[in-house]
């Protein structure tokens, strides 16, 4: 697992300072809040890649916080840190967007467990996201300037901008497979 930016957020102070230590053990750089309004500008000076987030705060709660996070532009991933006893409001934190919680009373290994696995699971989705991009760069379809390949890009694009299902016909060789996924780039569902 690789290093990341870790914002803490807890208003209890054992309870934070047992979660940072614990980061900064694993490698960490790590920054912490006492309250959710604190979080929010801790986010936005750090740029936290993972928020490590209590539910029940002073101020502004957990799911403020979370829904705020939500709106930035590229949000870090949250974890909540719930009470035990309290899975209602855990399966509404996934729910409104949080890739995890955990469970107060918590073991060490367990806060180790679920950030290891949150961190490498965004790691592995801006790895997908970056070979979508060079399988994307690949296929661009080369423009041509006869009038015969401007009209067929132009009807591609009225295909592409459509929701009807389209069959492309030639011989071996002429293009299919390049020209669908020219129509699929072009799409509404380029990213689906």
């Amino acid at each position: 697992m690789t290093a990341a930016r870790v914002l803490v957020v807890d208003d209890d102070p054992a309870i934070r300072k047992i979660i940072a230590d614990r980061m900064r053990a694993q490698g960490h750089e790590v920054e912490v809040a006492v309250d959710g309004e604190a979080a929010l500008g801790a986010v936005a000076d750090f740029d936290p890649e993972l928020v490590l987030l209590d539910m029940k705060m002073p101020k502004m709660d957990g799911f403020e916080v979370l829904e705020a996070l939500r709106r930035t532009e590229s949000p870090p991933q949250v974890v909540m840190i719930t009470a035990h006893g309290n899975i209602e409001r855990a399966v509404r934190a996934i729910q409104l967007g949080a890739a995890d919680f955990i469970p107060k009373p918590f073991e060490a290994a367990q806060v180790d467990h679920v950030v290891s696995r949150v961190l490498e699971a965004a790691g592995l989705r801006q790895r997908l996201e970056q070979l979508q991009t060079q399988l994307s760069d690949r296929h661009t379809l080369v423009r041509g300037s006869s009038k015969a390949m401007k009209e067929a890009l132009g009807l591609a694009g009225r295909a592409a901008a459509s929701n009807a299902t389209v069959l492309l016909l030639g011989e071996s060789g002429s293009g299919k497979e390049v020209m669908a996924r020219h129509i699929h780039q072009q799409s509404p569902r380029a990213n689906e």
